[in-house]
């Protein structure tokens, strides 16, 4: 326990299997991306015992989102975060232990954007193949906000009365709770925000 690996495979005779390196895995990529994170902070993986796998083809206005960093979420935790190859595909796997709602995040330009797709957290499955991805989905449609407009100062979180995290700003009318993060002043600042149309 803690010490292996699980693989999937449709053959029912003995196995072998080799990491490929590097060089390999972006041969036939058109590009290499840098594949670093630089705004999305994903959960300590420990913190959950299970995992589950994702193939996605990022896409941007319909078109392959190359070296988009994307993140999955579940409310406000960011469970992992991936850049898109060359060919605009992420390889999520999502650590978790029990049934949840997860969602996703793009940054393009310096802007944050949110997909309409979702999927549910199930231990061990994976979802989506290189053949047939998972087709998640950004366009300007999805825009959340500027992430640099309050991000040197400020981070802002929002929730419904229930203490439930949302992804983004509410625009439905109704009783929010807002928490804000000084990061200059080392304060946080809880309000109730009623919003109306």
């Amino acid at each position: 326990p803690g010490k292996g690996y699980m693989i999937q495979s449709a053959a029912t005779g003995k196995r072998t299997f080799e990491y490929s390196t590097a060089t390999s895995r972006y041969a036939a990529a058109p590009m290499i991306v840098d594949q670093t994170s630089s705004v999305f902070e994903p959960v300590d993986y420990h913190k959950y015992p299970g995992n589950m796998c994702i193939v996605a083809a990022v896409t941007w206005e319909d078109e392959p989102a190359i070296g988009s960093e994307v993140g999955v979420f579940d409310n406000d935790e960011c469970r992992t975060v991936e850049i898109a190859d060359g060919e605009g595909f992420a390889y999520f796997t999502v650590p978790g232990d029990e049934t949840q709602t997860l969602f996703f995040k793009m940054v393009r330009d310096d802007v944050e954007y949110v997909s309409d797709v979702t999927v549910t957290y199930e231990e061990d499955a994976l979802i989506g193949t290189h053949s047939a991805p998972l087709v998640v989905a950004f366009d300007d449609a999805s825009y959340i906000h500027n992430i640099f407009d309050d991000a040197d100062n400020c981070e802002t979180k929002w929730f419904t009365l229930g203490g439930v995290g949302l992804p983004c700003k509410p625009t439905d009318c109704g009783v929010y709770i807002c928490r804000s993060y000084d990061k200059k002043a080392h304060t946080v600042t809880t309000r109730k925000v009623v919003i109306n149309k």
